[in-house]
């Protein structure tokens, strides 16, 4: 029988940048079998505690495919009724790397907020080096604006960045966000993260680069692009993926073997971020998730805002 337990000393390190303190916006619990731990996920309330956004959903591997996940959904449901009692809506961002295209056809998951390419590279840093046809001059053609914390804060604060995602629905890192309130602003921003922006008065698009943090294969990053036109997307591309691989961080600096670079982009930019990739000489390193029977070229990423009482 599932139950679900509370954070284990053993689960630290995982969530050794959450605040757990009473009253805070953020929770996470760890679901155990027979004692053992089998799965977690974290929560974070925003929009005055009415919409809790799911991330962080994981099972033991050994465990996947089993129907497992689904009975730890439905406890996790009912543990979010008994416990938050004013939160009327749930937003997660789900793969598809499991799921059939007509999975997503369905209501069960609630109203679509978004539906992105979910592009993933695998770079071995050892080897890889930056095209000698990509230098500072080439580079210079695509520079953008890079932002402050507080700038990042002030133009979700104004509308003039939540306007460009869809839905008005922001996502880094897979961490859905809908920036209503001051609370909610200090959420998204609370990161390591470097915002390029294509212009600080009126911008039209921008980028979010996540710092790359430890995982299994070595570390990881993602870079989450907001815009509609195919040269915005392109310079995002340019100018993130040379942060990088030329910008210290604890992936460069740990001369780890593989960096996984996970890119986020809407389906009509597909091209245009293949032609960016190819500009990098990163064709070999990419990586499809989805497995073969489901025919597909590219993995995505939905996000979904469902109702918790239906």
């Amino acid at each position: 029988m599932f139950e679900i337990g509370p954070i284990r000393k053993s689960l630290n390190i995982l969530f050794k940048k959450s605040s757990l303190k009473e009253n805070s916006k953020r929770d996470n619990i760890v679901f155990t079998l027979n004692d053992e731990i089998i799965g977690f996920e974290s929560f974070y309330f925003m929009n005055n505690n009415k919409t809790v956004a799911r991330f962080g959903f994981r099972v033991k591997q050994s465990l996947r495919g089993k129907g497992y996940g689904r009975q730890m959904l439905v406890l996790l449901l009912d543990y979010l009724k008994e416990n938050f009692k004013d939160t009327e809506f749930t937003l997660s961002a789900i793969p598809d790397i499991n799921l059939p295209d007509s999975a997503f056809n369905e209501t069960k998951f609630g109203q679509r907020m978004t539906k992105y390419v979910a592009l993933s590279l695998n770079v071995n840093l050892n080897q890889y080096k930056i095209p000698d046809t990509i230098g500072e001059d080439e580079i210079a053609k695509f520079k953008m604006a890079t932002l402050s914390k507080s700038q990042f804060h002030g133009l979700l604060q104004n509308g003039r960045l939540t306007q460009l995602c869809p839905n008005k629905c922001l996502h880094m890192n897979w961490v859905p966000i809908l920036p209503q309130t001051e609370d909610d602003i200090e959420f998204a921003v609370r990161k390591k993260a470097t915002v390029v922006v294509d212009d600080l008065e009126n911008p039209q698009s921008f980028s979010v680069l996540t710092d790359p943090f430890p995982c299994p294969a070595g570390y990881r990053t993602s870079i989450d692009i907001f815009g509609s036109e195919d040269e915005q997307i392109t310079k995002h591309f340019c100018q993130q993926l040379w942060n990088c691989f030329t910008v210290e961080n604890e992936a460069t600096k740990s001369k780890s073997d593989f960096l996984r670079i996970q890119i986020y982009f809407l389906e009509e930019q597909l091209a245009a971020a293949l032609k960016a990739v190819e500009m990098f000489g990163l064709e070999s390193t990419q990586k499809l998730v989805s497995p073969p029977e489901f025919n597909r070229t590219s993995d995505h990423m939905y996000i979904y805002k469902d109702r918790l009482y239906k």
